[in-house]
């Protein structure tokens, strides 16, 4: 069935910063400029959102409303609305990712793919060395030209070549030749291109015959040498009235090796004038003043400058070899370009044999008149139309979707967390994890080197492949996981500065990742600027003017204090933010501050992993009945004390001193232990443990440092109960709650996000409770079953509706919501 396709031109090639005025890209430009105005059905010509922006566009280009990014959620739009041909422009862009030539989401049987192809000039010539990089990328595009739908060539030379190298069928190729830009036209009267040769091109002296050997001279293709040594040979007469000029980019070192050959056949030192680059209005000055265009070219998958040049009224002569004789389409106009002799005779009878010249000029009138945009466009549509409709009903797709941030086996509990959410993703859409600390080596106590978790569920790549391997445009969501840690997020923040996507926020305080930032990667007065700036450019007013001051710029609790949270900084640069609670969605909109219309803000309240899920096989035949695993101050065996654990990251804000002396005051009949399961800065544990022994806990307090699941989750299983404090109100500590949700244990918490959680779930106490109070909240849950038996309850109770499947659902309801598939999901 014959059907007319929505068509997405990739014109990335229009992008490039060196070339984007010469060959494929201008024939990318004049072709989308030709299909538009004849009323083809394009519904995008798609930039890469890897490279800048053209730096020259034709207006009618620039303001087209086609005109957009290439994105997953831009093609995908398109495809439900109906079949969508992919044409590839330029089929061996080399640009990174690579993936952008041809991405994930163009493939598949309901997606037809056209590729142009100009020239197979790698397979006839040795341009890449066999096994090199370049060669093995230059293959595998072959291939993509291979499986194309449709094979769109710009000569019949070209056509043939298909069928004899890469063996396509002729069926799937159509011919639709090339055109030459109007502004390659005759001179007109406001022309005036002896007095702008006489400024460009200083070293005219007199008549001229003019070559233009592409971007690269040396290029042994195009033949350069031959022309100089035939131009020695022209009679005497003829050499020395006219000149030779060479139209290419040169390096110093390449133009000398040219000029010495000159010298060699005998050429005056100012009879070969090499131009260097020049721009295009004294190129078409050129054309329009030489006596003849010479292309000696021995092989090309069109030749435009021969074009080019006819277009401006210049006797042209080309090479008898591969396309160029199309261009013309007059067999005397051509010549051997191995044979100096037999160029040097055309040569020759193209300058001195007015009746040769006269034919000369009409065979480049007819070749303008064959070759234009607008007949080029007419076969373009018409090879698009002998497309056929999709093989089958386009199946509903999976989104896709990147994870970017901490990851097992880096030391963090944000990174378990992670694991989980991608695995459950991974049944429901397909996702690709990208982890902070995957390009790293983390090693045991033993110094062996702890495999990666391997998963067939998902992909994992280290973040730094994001960008340059795998294309962030090729996702419809790329979701960066950030917290407050200050040695995890690092990486993930950088790359989401690169390529912005949903901010998913942990915590809704960032000073202490800014600062460990900082610190990481800059030195000290550097670090001191970056959280000078960044501050002054998110706040200003809104920041005191002592906050970032030498003395206390580096501690995070002054950050707190002044209500600088720094979410803002990322939170207005996304596409849409992500928090627990709904008291971190009101503060990450209120940093944003009041001139600021910030991104959708969306709740997603954690998911509980549950340890009684696979508690036992994580466990077993590890230690038995031995003692619990952990860091300093840890007791190795058992005791028979209840248990008050603190899950999670040890520092000011979860109050550590605060509940040691609480532990301290319990009554004889509630004596405890105290463990603090999670990482901890080396000064503070020493000064929490030093505050243990000077209030009689000697032995009793335990602080752990980071732990592997099995170890973390048997310290939460054997607490008696769970005390999980925050200093600020910033709603944060959303996951250490719900992992002490998860254990199934009692909970007292003044962390702000256990304000969104039913009655009955958690003990709430203020952020600023002091000792006594908390004491006198952990006293009874320690002594007594009853109060402790109920918050146990309510806590697994959460636990079974908490679960990873919603909040995967959760994700792919707001990526889709983002890429206009879905209505609002409570935002």
């Amino acid at each position: 069935m014959v059907t007319d396709h929505q068509l997405v031109i990739d014109v990335q090639t229009i992008q490039s910063p060196q070339f984007s005025e010469r060959g494929i890209p201008r024939y990318t430009a004049e072709l989308s400029l030709a299909l538009l105005r004849a009323g083809a059905p394009v519904a995008a010509l798609a930039l890469n959102p890897a490279l800048p922006f053209p730096r020259r566009l034709h207006p009618e280009l620039a303001r087209a409303p086609q005109l957009c990014w290439n994105t997953a959620a831009m093609f995908h739009r398109l495809a439900d609305a109906g079949p969508v041909a992919y044409h590839v422009m330029s089929p061996f862009e080399g640009p990174r990712p690579v993936q952008t030539t041809l991405p994930p989401y163009a493939l598949g049987n309901d997606v037809r793919l056209v590729c142009t192809l100009y020239d197979l000039i790698p397979e006839i010539f040795e341009v890449y060395a066999p096994g090199s990089q370049f060669h093995r990328l230059y293959q595998q595009r072959l291939e993509m030209l291979k499986r194309a739908d449709l094979l769109i060539t710009i000569s019949d030379n070209t056509s043939r070549d298909a069928v004899r190298l890469l063996g396509v069928d002729p069926e799937k190729i159509a011919m639709v030749g090339a055109g030459a830009s109007t502004f390659f036209h005759l001179p007109g009267p406001s022309d005036d291109p002896r007095a702008l040769l006489t400024k460009g091109v200083r070293k005219l002296k007199r008549p001229f015959v003019l070559a233009v050997t592409g971007v690269f001279g040396l290029d042994k293709r195009k033949n350069t040498e031959v022309l100089i040594d035939a131009f020695g040979q022209l009679p005497e007469a003829v050499r020395t009235s006219h000149q030779l000029v060479v139209t290419c980019k040169l390096t110093d070192e390449d133009a000398d090796r040219w000029h010495a050959r000159a010298r060699q056949q005998g050429l005056d030192h100012d009879t070969l004038v090499l131009t260097g680059y020049v721009p295009d209005v004294v190129l078409r000055a050129l054309y329009q003043q030489a006596r003849l265009f010479v292309y000696p070219s021995l092989y090309e998958g069109f030749g435009l400058p021969a074009l080019e040049a006819a277009r401006c009224g210049c006797a042209t002569i080309t090479s008898n070899t591969s396309s160029l004789p199309e261009v013309l389409g007059w067999e005397p106009a051509t010549f051997d370009p191995t044979d100096a002799d037999n160029l040097a005779a055309v040569i020759t009878k193209s300058l001195a044999d007015e009746g040769f010249r006269t034919r000369l000029l009409e065979a480049a009138e007819g070749a303008s008149e064959r070759h234009t945009w607008e007949r080029v466009a007419e076969k373009t549509i018409a090879a698009y139309r002998t497309l056929d409709a999709p093989r089958r009903h386009r199946r509903p797709r999976r989104l896709r979707l990147a994870l970017i941030g901490p990851f097992p086996p880096g030391e963090s509990g944000v990174g378990h967390y992670d694991q989980a959410v991608a695995e459950a993703l991974s049944e429901r859409c397909e996702v690709d994890c990208f982890g902070e600390h995957d390009d790293e080596q983390r090693k045991n106590d033993d110094g062996n080197v702890v495999p990666r978790p391997h998963t067939s569920a998902y992909r994992r790549f280290p973040v730094k492949a994001l960008g340059s391997v795998l294309s962030p445009s090729s996702y419809d969501a790329l979701i960066y996981v950030l917290g407050n840690s200050t040695q995890h997020h690092h990486r993930t923040y950088e790359m989401f500065l690169r390529f912005p996507g949903i901010a998913w926020f942990h915590d809704v305080s960032l000073a202490a990742m800014y600062l460990g930032y900082a610190r990481r990667h800059l030195p000290p007065p550097e670090a001191h600027a970056f959280m000078l700036n960044t501050i002054r450019h998110h706040y200003w007013e809104r920041a005191g003017e002592d906050l970032v001051d030498e003395d206390n710029w580096e501690t995070p609790a002054v950050y707190e204090a002044a209500g600088i949270r720094l979410t803002g900084a990322i939170g207005s640069r996304s596409r849409a933010n992500i928090v627990g609670s709904e008291l971190a969605r009101s503060l990450m909109e209120l940093d944003s501050g009041p001139f600021t219309e910030p991104s959708p803000t969306f709740v997603v309240p954690p998911a509980v992993r549950s340890c009684a899920a696979g508690y036992e096989d994580l466990v077993r035949d590890r230690r038995g009945a031995a003692g619990l695993r952990g860091g300093a101050g840890s007791p190795l065996t058992p005791s028979e004390n209840p248990l008050v654990v603190a899950l999670g990251s040890v520092s000011t804000q979860t109050r550590p001193e605060a509940l040691v002396e609480a532990v301290a005051r319990l009554g004889p009949d509630q004596t405890a232990d105290l463990a603090f399961v999670g990482p901890a800065d080396q000064k503070l544990a020493r000064s929490v443990l030093s505050q243990a022994r000077t209030l009689g806990l000697t032995g009793r307090v335990t602080i752990t440092g980071f732990l592997d699941p099995p170890d973390y989750w048997e310290w939460a299983r054997r607490a008696t109960c769970v005390v999980q404090l925050r200093s600020d109100a910033g709603g944060g500590g959303g996951l250490p709650l719900a992992d002490a949700l998860g254990a199934g244990r009692a909970v007292v918490t003044s962390a702000t996000a256990a304000l969104d959680l039913p009655p009955g779930t958690v003990r709430l106490v203020p952020a600023a409770a002091t000792p006594a109070d908390l004491a006198a909240e952990i006293g009874p849950l320690v002594a007594e079953d009853k109060r402790r038996v109920e918050l146990e309850d309510g806590a697994r109770g959460y636990a079974e509706s908490a679960t990873f499947d919603g909040v995967a659902g959760r994700l792919i309801e707001i990526a889709e919501l983002l890429n206009g598939r879905r209505g609002d999901p409570h935002p």
